[in-house]
């Protein structure tokens, strides 16, 4: 089982938000589980094998530096996302 997580706006989370619960959701999460369970459940030509990004991009490692205040900002931006900062950057 994994955990898919992205990112929304406040506007769009609070539109979500409001959207979920005039369709019976409990969460935005919930509701959004739900689409995804229905895409899945209707389209059974998925190839879970299938991806569209060209993979050859994770095979360059980069590396830079920032300064205190930067590595600071993005440390925090991170931790509030519950996110590792690789993730973040």
């Amino acid at each position: 089982m994994k955990m898919l997580r992205f990112r929304v706006t406040d506007e769009q989370y609070q539109e979500l938000k409001t959207i979920s619960s005039e369709k019976g959701c409990r969460s935005a999460n919930a509701f959004l589980k739900d689409i995804a369970l229905a895409i899945l459940s209707k389209d059974k030509k998925i190839d879970s094998n299938k991806n569209d990004l060209d993979r050859d991009y994770l095979s360059v490692n980069m590396r830079f530096n920032v300064d205190e205040v930067t590595y600071d900002k993005i440390s925090e931006r991170a931790k509030k996302h519950g996110w590792t900062l690789s993730k973040e950057i």
